[in-house]
């Protein structure tokens, strides 16, 4: 149990002799601040000027408030919007790089019955350094070694035994490559 202390107030009287009485004890603090409270709201009155000034302060916090939420929810947005963006591009980037033709490719390809076009439809020139010879009857046109530019082609016939089926393949080899090609020949 909590234990208080008295206070005691020293006078004089008009005769010059002291006397002791208990002080007043002060009230509790929240009586202090509802009466200092009150004072204050009893006791002064607002101008107009201040209610608005009191007005406009709560709108400036509350607009504020807002507008930092509003920047927030922005910056988010905005780094939504880059990584999309982002993507996009790579995206985009690697459709560029499918679109283009590769610098080296080389096609077989049917024009009739037993006649073919070795094509470079690639980019760069093919440098061809050999052509293993398929087992037939006979070859004509087909070089052992040739340059193919972008777009050029080789036409050679190839004549088999009868009844004899045209091979699956031609066995083509480039500079620069350490394994040799195997160009599918398009069936007639």
């Amino acid at each position: 149990m909590p234990t208080s202390a008295r206070a005691f107030v020293s006078t004089r009287d008009g005769d010059g002799l002291q006397h002791e009485r208990a002080a007043r004890a002060s009230p509790p603090s929240h009586e202090i601040i509802t009466e200092v409270g009150s004072d204050i709201i009893e006791g002064s009155e607002m101008d107009a000027a201040t209610w608005v000034a009191l007005v406009g302060v709560t709108v400036s916090l509350i607009g504020t408030g807002w507008a930092i939420k509003m920047s927030v929810g922005a910056k988010a947005d905005a780094r939504e919007a880059l990584e999309l963006s982002r993507r996009r591009a790579g995206a985009l980037e690697q459709i560029a790089k499918a679109s283009e033709p590769p610098e080296m490719a080389l096609a077989v390809e049917r024009i009739s019955e037993g006649e073919f076009v070795l094509r470079n439809d690639g980019t760069r020139t093919a440098s061809i350094i050999g052509i293993d010879r398929p087992d037939v009857v006979r070859v004509d046109g087909l070089p052992e070694k040739a340059e193919l530019a972008p777009a050029e082609g080789i036409r050679f016939r190839m004549v088999t035994a009868s009844g004899s089926p045209i091979p699956t393949h031609l066995v083509v080899h480039l500079a620069g490559l350490d394994d040799p090609l195997a160009l599918p020949m398009s069936p007639g």
